[in-house]
């Protein structure tokens, strides 16, 4: 994915695109009225992934004092699914919490639908609650833990 850099407010509605391409498979309806009140409170770091110009993916990371980072609204539109996208976005997300000093683990939530993308990066599924968002759509918690002077493979 071409250049990654900070969210803008002029990308809301980009981002607002992407997240309705990946709706209902991925987002509950609900989930977009939370996403966009992210989008104007804006207290993390965000990111905004553009291929030639043009805003193909966002999401972002943060970290807590007991050094747990969370990654935050990730996703890359539909159109461009399973081209690389969304693993550059995650790589770059990882890299930069690493950076952070006192960082040790990573914790997200997703749905059984990107839990197998995720395993892909090392991160590992330690709950899984059947229609934890709605119906047909499962809450698995999952976890990446690495060590002091870990090196990704």
């Amino acid at each position: 994915m071409g250049d990654i850099r900070d969210y803008l407010p002029d990308d809301e509605s980009n981002c607002l695109d992407i997240f309705d391409s990946n709706r209902p498979k991925y987002f509950t309806g609900p989930e977009r009225d939370l996403f966009a009140a992210f989008l104007r409170r804006m207290d993390q770091p965000y990111f905004v992934a553009e291929v030639a110009g043009k805003v193909r993916g966002c999401g972002g990371f943060r970290v807590d004092y007991f050094g747990v980072g969370y990654l935050d609204w990730g996703m890359v539109h539909a159109n461009w699914h399973r081209q690389g996208s969304g693993a550059n976005l995650l790589r770059w997300r990882l890299e930069r919490i690493r950076l952070i000093a006192h960082a040790w683990c990573v914790l997200i939530d997703t749905s059984q639908h990107t839990a197998p993308f995720f395993a892909r990066f090392g991160f590992e599924a330690f709950r899984v609650i059947a229609d934890g968002y709605q119906p047909g759509l499962d809450k698995v918690f999952m976890r990446l833990v690495w060590a002091p002077g870990h090196v990704e493979p």
